[in-house]
Formats: C-alpha cells, structure tokens, sequence
C-alpha cells in the first residue's frame, strides 16, 4: 500500500498509475465541480472507488453528507481507510453497485494491471482492450437513495449508467444536478439517455475531454452534467445538434 498528500488529505492507494490518473482527472480538472447553493449538499458518490471523488466532494463543501458507493471489496476497503484516515465527517460508505434491480451482479474486472476503477458490466471494459474476469456483487436499486433531496448525484459506474437512471424514473426528480459517465457500448443510447433526463425536466450539457460538444459530437467516452430547470434557470439544452 502507497500513500500521498492531496490538499490537506492523506490518500493510501495500491496501483500509483491508476492513482495518478484519477488525481489528475479529480484534482486538477475539476471534472466533478458543481455549485450549490447549500453548503451542506447531500452528494451520492457512485463508483466511488478508493474515495478520491469522495475527498474532491469535501474539498469543495466540508460539510456536504456523502453516501458512498463501491462494490469491489480491495476498493471498499481502501474508500473506508480514506474516509477514516481523513477524519471524514457525515460520510456513509456502502459495499454496493447500482443496478435497476437487488441481489448480485456480474462485472468484469481487470486481470493484468489491476486497474480497479474499469472494472464494469462490459466484457474487456467498454475500449474492450482489457482482459477481464467476471466477479459478482451485490446491487441495489438507484431508487433506494433517492426518498430525500439529493443535490448531486455523481454516477461512474462503467456501463450500466443508462438502466440504472431510467430505472428510477419516478424518483429522479429529487435530483438536482447529475453529472455521468456515460461509456459507449450496444446496450446504450447516449441520445436516449439525453432525451430521458430532458423530458424528466433536466437541462444537459455534454462534454469530451473538457470540452463541451453538442450531441452529434458525442462520441466515445464523454460525461454528462444535467441540472434540473426552475423558472429561473430554465432554456434549451446545449446537447441538441
């Protein structure tokens, strides 16, 4: 096990590449930024992984409520030790994947590197360059977490984001902001899942690598940031061609 400082936390990770890649992506291009006008947000942090998301969340709002979720157990046990080692306040931490129903799923998980944060529903992750094994977890439903105001709802969960939001379709307006990964692969529709989060009365802005792009654009790997219109805010979505 390795460790580094990040701002003010001590982080303890086992694969430095997959680190360093991740802290890049968190840390410094802020892929995960929002605004609330709360200073106490409640943040569902799925795919959590060893918590480097989770750390970013209480860098931007000390006294934001977390419930974290990481299926993978060598990525659940190291997502407890960060929060812990941090001294993390009102963060919840769960053993689970999201999944548009309860009891166990099968993922993939990486066999060479180790690269935990690819492990997903897709068979050599969705680049299927990796050569993976199959593990089971256990899963819940989306819709568990959303009888409260939810603020933001971060979802990288490598493959399954589709089912897992439209499954949730009656609660999803306890939602705030999403911001997605959305990996590209047969059993999703980047322009379904852009039209559901519209028609549920989000505005949705698209990006790849940084930048924001419309939906014709969108390919491969991008990330989506949905916020729910109010009177106030409400106008077209940046994500039509």
């Amino acid at each position: 096990m390795q460790k580094s400082k990040i701002s003010k936390f001590t982080v303890f990770f086992k694969n430095a590449e997959e680190f360093h890649v991740l802290k890049r992506e968190i840390f410094s291009q802020d892929i995960y930024f929002f605004e609330s006008k709360s200073p106490e947000p409640v943040i569902i942090d799925a795919g959590a992984h060893i918590g480097l998301s989770t750390l970013y969340f209480k860098q931007l709002y000390p006294q934001a409520k977390i419930i974290a979720l990481e299926p993978i157990t060598e990525n659940f046990a190291l997502l407890e030790k960060n929060i812990w080692e941090n001294n993390l306040s009102n963060a919840q931490s769960y053993q689970l994947a999201l999944a548009p129903h309860t009891g166990e799923l099968t993922l993939h998980a990486d066999l060479e590197n180790n690269w935990q944060s690819t492990t997903g529903v897709i068979p050599g992750n969705w680049t299927s360059s990796q050569n993976t094994r199959t593990i089971s977890v256990p899963c819940a439903p989306l819709a568990n977490f959303l009888n409260q105001k939810i603020d933001l709802l971060k979802i990288d969960i490598e493959g399954l984001e589709q089912a897992v939001l439209l499954s949730a379709v009656a609660q999803i307006k306890n939602v705030s902001q999403i911001i997605c990964e959305f990996h590209p692969h047969p059993k999703q529709s980047l322009t379904q899942l852009v039209n559901f989060l519209e028609k549920n009365n989000f505005k949705v802005e698209i990006y790849k690598k940084n930048k924001p792009v419309n939906l014709a654009q969108a390919t491969g790997l991008v990330l989506l940031k949905a916020k729910q219109q109010t009177k106030e805010n409400a106008q077209p979505s940046s994500s039509l061609p």
